[in-house]
């Protein structure tokens, strides 16, 4: 089976209560492409933010998910400053000051999310109860063999399943193998 697929341009479909968004569309918030996607996504980011604003949406957002969105911030940063390719090695390893430079950027990526508004979620909201007895990282482990996905997006949905939410929104279309989701996609 696979995920159920809504469209993030079709303005009728009604919004989940509690939503989780992935590294994919988060990134996005700092994108101005003109890319029809793009604007799919930055339309649907402005909508839920509007509801969320209303106390209508509930806009979570895993700690992984900020963290694969400092990392890329951070590799964009060094990528700017000259070090293309294996940019860990030959950029953050022998200059690590360099990525000083990168934390305003990430300040800023962190406000803009807050803003939305949007709640991080760590491992403090994700305390083990009786009724869910599988440790999460188990239940990554599953999902990377049930989806087939990578194991940060195996991760999200680990984390989205022991917060009890179901519908997720993303750019990447493998999230489309997420059986029992409600997925968004532009």
């Amino acid at each position: 089976m696979s995920a159920v697929i809504r469209r993030m341009s079709d303005s009728a479909i009604q919004l989940p209560e509690v939503i989780v968004v992935d590294t994919s569309l988060l990134l996005g918030l700092g994108n101005i492409s003109s890319e029809a996607r793009w604007v799919v996504a930055h339309n649907f980011l402005r909508r839920l933010s509007n509801e969320a604003l209303l106390n209508n949406v509930l806009i979570l957002i895993p700690l992984v998910v900020m963290m694969e969105c400092y990392h890329k911030t951070i590799q964009w940063h060094y990528e700017m400053n000259g070090f293309k390719g294996n940019w860990t090695n030959a950029g953050y390893k022998s200059n690590p000051i360099l990525i000083q430079g990168a934390v305003p950027q990430l300040t800023q990526f962190r406000q803009n999310v807050i803003n939305l508004p949007a709640a991080i979620t760590g491992p403090d909201d994700l305390i083990v109860t009786k009724g869910f007895v599988q440790p999460i990282e188990s239940t990554l482990l599953d999902n990377i063999g049930k989806f087939n996905l990578l194991s940060a997006d195996a991760e999200i949905i680990a984390e989205s399943e022991h917060l009890g939410v179901t519908d997720l929104a993303t750019m990447d279309n493998d999230w489309s193998r997420a059986d029992g989701f409600t997925v968004y996609l532009p």
